[in-house]
């Protein structure tokens, strides 16, 4: 997810095969809040409270102010290149 974090910097959330992790725009950079190993392949689409994803999900409720950017609010803050307070 996308979103408006303290300070109004934009942040994201990001999840791979390895990782899952939670990035916050300053100075023009993608700077990391958290980063986390992930737990490996899932056989389901069950994830236990203290999976990466969950780790992530949960720091981000920590910091985001208003609710997350609709994909069209996405799109117009990186074609703006992620400037500050973009909703």
């Amino acid at each position: 997810i996308s979103f408006t974090g303290r300070d109004f910097q934009p942040c994201r959330t990001f999840e791979t095969a390895d990782a899952a992790g939670l990035a916050c725009r300053s100075d023009g950079q993608w700077r990391l809040a958290l980063m986390t190993a992930a737990p490996g392949p899932r056989a389901s689409e069950y994830q236990q409270a203290g999976s990466a994803a969950a780790l992530v999900m949960s720091a981000a409720q920590e910091m985001i102010v208003g609710d997350p950017m609709t994909a069209d609010q996405e799109r117009q803050a990186r074609d703006a290149g992620w400037p500050r307070g973009v909703r």
